[in-house]
């Protein structure tokens, strides 16, 4: 059931995957580790650094929901700006 302003089953429901998206997906993540390695590395322990990692983690989360409930890449028209 959805409600006009906001589909609860897009929202709630695992979307899955082509071949693609999953290795694009596992780029995404390696890179993010990377960056989460980094921070770690070099900037101090403390609040701020807990809400970068906790941001990164999002970024992580939303850019694999993007991946899954989008057109791969090549589909995507010219005019999307991607």
């Amino acid at each position: 059931m959805s409600h006009p302003q906001f589909d609860v089953d897009k929202a709630f429901d695992s979307q899955p995957m082509n071949a693609d998206q999953l290795a694009d997906s596992a780029e995404v993540r390696a890179a993010a580790k990377i960056l989460a390695h980094m921070i770690l590395a070099h900037v101090p322990g403390s609040s701020q650094r807990s809400v970068a990692l906790r941001k990164l983690q999002d970024v992580t989360v939303w850019s694999n929901k993007a991946l899954a409930e989008n057109p791969p890449r090549d589909e995507l028209s010219s005019d999307t700006g991607a």
